[in-house]
């Protein structure tokens, strides 16, 4: 098992080594959804790695008080599938 901080980890080392990948992010806004500043850029960058035959999951944190609530995991899901259907 290896814990990465995403501030500090290449989106291309998702595809090596790991059999099972779990994300996670927080998500604030009421108007629309915003992102921690370092999990926007490795979630931009998620559409160039190929996660074909990966596990992963994903987990979302925040206040239930803000309309946009688990919005960035909404967000991130059909990016995840299309990244494990890469040949």
């Amino acid at each position: 098992m290896s814990i990465q901080e995403v501030g500090r980890t290449k989106v291309e080392k998702l595809g090596n080594g790991f059999a099972f990948i779990l994300l996670g992010s927080s998500t604030w806004s009421d108007s629309e959804i915003e992102f921690q500043e370092y999990f926007f850029h490795f979630y931009e960058e998620m559409g160039s790695v190929h996660l074909k035959d990966k596990k992963v999951a994903l987990f979302g944190c925040g206040d239930s008080s803000y309309e946009s609530f688990y919005g960035a995991i909404e967000q991130r899901i059909s990016q995840i599938k299309r990244a494990q259907h890469k040949k």
